[in-house]
């Protein structure tokens, strides 16, 4: 009985997650730089960070390259949610467990890839640039929690 109550409780529990995981990515912003128009980003990086030519070109190029790592990556991630939403009515509990754990993988794969392009990046910038943008990270994961706390108190 409660090994029947716990498998209920953990396809449920699946289910869920994976429903929210699903409509998470075209709902939201993009993530980071590697989702959005390297020039752009690049563009902007100049602006705040006093970019040369050099630095300009080898960061275009980074991020041209993970994008086309990551694009691959996305797609199986979407790929997979949608499996995970499509148990339904037929819902397997096994088969669901190995669908969530390859979302998990391939979550950590593109979360390394993220991390990793970020280091690629700042091996290109001074010790200043560096600092300027760790600095600037800083702020927006400060914005970001505020507002987070925000929405959760309800006020506007």
């Amino acid at each position: 009985m409660n090994k029947i109550l716990v498998r209920s409780l953990t396809a449920i529990a699946v289910f869920v997650v994976a429903t929210m995981a699903f409509a998470r990515p075209a709902a939201g912003p993009p993530e980071g730089p590697f989702d959005l128009d390297p020039e752009q980003v690049v563009s902007h990086m100049t602006e705040k960070l006093d970019l040369n030519e050099d630095q300009q070109a080898q960061i275009v190029a980074l991020l041209e390259a993970r994008q086309e790592e990551m694009k691959g990556e996305r797609a199986k991630l979407e790929k997979l949610n949608r499996k995970l939403v499509e148990q339904g009515n037929g819902f397997d509990s096994d088969r669901a467990r190995e669908i969530a754990d390859e979302i998990g993988a391939t979550s950590a794969n593109l979360a390394y890839a993220r991390a990793e392009g970020h280091a690629q990046i700042n091996e290109v910038l001074t010790d200043e640039q560096q600092t300027q943008l760790s600095e600037f990270f800083q702020m927006r994961q400060d914005c970001r929690r505020a507002m987070g706390k925000h929405r959760r108190s309800g006020t506007t």
